[in-house]
């Protein structure tokens, strides 16, 4: 999912994951409005209730986390009645394995098969996680308001939000810190000054 929770916050990003997964569990039904005018000639639009397969629940679900990571998803699942899916925490600095309702953990040996494939899902998780959101960071690149700048080519840009970190930061800069960036030379650095200025004039 691309996440709208604003912030670097675990917990709310966490939450927002479960509930946008877990909701369509809870309402498996949509009303679509549909023509019979196949069935019945000059009738007007009915509604009808459509089942429509907006998801399947999951055999297992593993927390990134512990206790409290685990109890927050517990939470989520209440929240939409779906306390029957299992559920566990996976701890990473003793690859501890937490489930609900207990306040000890549950530790397998570092042999043992089944602990390597919770370790496995986790770090495929982590892994997709990591390549999407460098995805999204390069599409942002990709889409700049740097593109209408004369004499800011892909190169610059680039620089230039390496540099700063974001537009903003680019926006507020002086000539002579634009200039500063890796590739810049005076003449491109005042047109990128002179764009946002004279925009915001």
């Amino acid at each position: 999912f691309k996440m709208n929770t604003p912030g670097p916050n675990d917990f709310a990003m966490m939450k927002e994951l479960l509930e946008r997964r877990l909701k369509p569990l809870k309402e498996p039904y949509d009303k679509q409005r549909i023509n019979e005018e196949h069935i019945k000639n000059n009738e007007a639009e009915t509604e009808r209730i459509v089942p429509l397969k907006l998801g399947e629940e999951p055999n297992l679900i593993v927390i990134d986390g512990g206790k409290g990571q685990l109890g927050m998803a517990v939470d989520v699942l209440k929240e939409y009645n779906l306390t029957h899916i299992p559920i566990i925490g996976l701890a990473k600095e003793f690859e501890e394995i937490y489930i609900p309702n207990s306040s000890f953990p549950i530790r397998i040996p570092q042999e043992n098969e089944a602990l390597h494939l919770l370790q496995q899902v986790r770090d495929e998780s982590h892994r997709f996680a990591v390549t999407y959101h460098r995805k999204l960071r390069s599409k942002k690149i990709e889409e700049s308001p740097l593109d209408n700048i004369v004499g800011i080519g892909k190169k610059r840009k680039i620089e230039l939000l390496r540099h700063f970190g974001d537009l903003e930061a680019i926006k507020k800069a002086s000539i002579d810190e634009i200039k500063e960036v890796n590739g810049m030379n005076e003449k491109a650095a005042t047109n990128v000054y002179e764009h946002f200025h004279n925009e915001n004039s």
